[in-house]
């Protein structure tokens, strides 16, 4: 909530929220910065804010559940978060300010409370994780049984060091890329990663759109599908028997032309088919 509460305060002050056209904000926005800063460090799991304590249950549950590949998966988010904010970062605040940004002051301060308040309570729940295990997460797992554990408290166990693997990996991948591909580049540091260039190419294209996926493709799929089914019921009940009584009716009507003759020798011929099927049903004359 801090993120998008900071991300709004750029856009609203600088005008934009194309990462190509920002830059070097932070003299400008410091208190805006300095909170997203945090988040951004709470957020990627780095000792001792908040996402850290949040992240290791994560990490130690896939662990004592034997699920290591899913271990794995969480690792390699936490890299591709943390990459994530430092190329925001650096793309906002950090580097070169654009010309036309000279006049950017900082957010007013209705919008720098909520965005201190939701960072120091970052910090607090960080530092102080003891307060949310002893007051919410405690009771909770008391309410189903289940022990609480040591979840508060600074661990430098092997999680912590791997941990701090992935951040150093992380920044050190950003500074890499940042060296080679220049500050205008450093939001698409991780596009050329072997193996992340389809994902971000798929991304591109939409594909991990739910919204897009669904409502953009299958539902008018469904919808021209259903359209069909009803246009074909309705030619079936509605079209179809109207042109056959139509054709029908146009058949009668030309073949009654008023024509006396006519009349009289379908009526000899009817009469004549009525004696021979009586004929036929009494097994012949006698």
């Amino acid at each position: 909530s801090c993120l998008f509460m900071t991300a709004g305060a750029v856009e609203r002050q600088a005008g934009t929220n194309d990462l190509s056209k920002l830059g070097g904000l932070f003299r400008a926005m410091p208190v805006t910065g300095l909170c997203f800063l945090v988040a951004a460090v709470a957020i990627s799991g780095i000792a001792p804010l908040n996402g850290f304590f949040s992240k290791e249950l994560i990490f130690r549950g896939t662990l004592d559940t034997g699920w290591t590949l899913f271990f794995i998966a969480a690792e390699v988010g936490s890299f591709l978060t943390l990459s994530s904010m430092l190329k925001l970062g650096h793309s906002v605040f950090f580097g070169a300010r654009p010309g036309n940004l000279g006049g950017v002051k900082e957010a007013p301060f209705g919008m720098l409370l909520p965005m201190l308040v939701l960072a120091a309570v970052c910090v607090l729940f960080g530092f102080g994780a003891s307060l949310p295990v002893q007051y919410f997460i405690s009771p909770a797992l008391a309410a189903l049984g289940l022990p609480a554990g040591e979840l508060a408290g600074f661990h430098a166990n092997g999680l912590f060091w791997v941990s701090v693997i992935v951040v150093l990996s992380a920044i050190s991948w950003h500074m890499l890329n940042l060296r080679g591909e220049g500050a205008a580049r450093v939001s698409d540091a991780l596009r050329g990663t072997p193996g992340l260039k389809w994902i971000y190419d798929a991304a591109e294209r939409r594909a991990f759109d739910l919204y897009e996926q669904v409502m953009g493709k299958l539902v008018p799929w469904a919808a021209n599908l259903l359209f069909k089914a009803d246009r074909f019921f309705d030619w079936v009940l509605d079209t179809a028997p109207s042109s056959a009584a139509n054709a029908l009716g146009g058949a009668v009507k030309r073949f009654h032309n008023g024509s006396y003759p006519l009349y009289m020798a379908l009526t000899l011929a009817g009469t004549l088919a009525y004696l021979l099927l009586l004929v036929g049903g009494n097994g012949g004359l006698k």
